[in-house]
């Protein structure tokens, strides 16, 4: 689920859970072929996700805390530390330029929009 098109259309990134029912994510080119795992994480992603502008790095929720997947490096870098309230799942945007991501956290009721700037 959640398909998204790379930016220069070279891959499609999708969430789909691995042997183990871990949600991963995975691409596979837009022209066919086996898809491939991307993460290799312990706790299954809980948002949707989004592409760096120029594609390299993909953002997303996972672990109570703000991720992303390092397309040159084939890693995962943890940018916010793991909280007990998790950040809102439902958008993780990055800004035009790629260097912050946006997200949103519950704090007291409301829901209140954060950014971290990536390096």
């Amino acid at each position: 689920h959640w398909l998204r098109a790379a930016p220069d259309g070279s891959a499609i990134a999708f969430l789909m859970a691995d042997n183990e029912g871990i949600i991963q994510l995975w691409t596979v080119s837009p022209n066919g072929g086996t898809p491939q795992q991307r993460t290799r994480l312990s706790s299954s992603i809980q948002s949707a996700f989004s592409w760096h502008p120029q594609g390299k790095a993909i953002a997303f929720i996972c672990d109570n805390s703000l991720m992303a997947y390092q397309i040159d490096s084939d890693s995962c870098e943890r940018l916010t530390p793991r909280s007990a309230q998790p950040p809102v799942a439902d958008a993780v945007v990055w800004s035009p330029d790629g260097r912050q991501i946006a997200f949103m956290r519950e704090v007291e009721g409301w829901r209140q929009l954060f950014t971290v700037t990536v390096a």
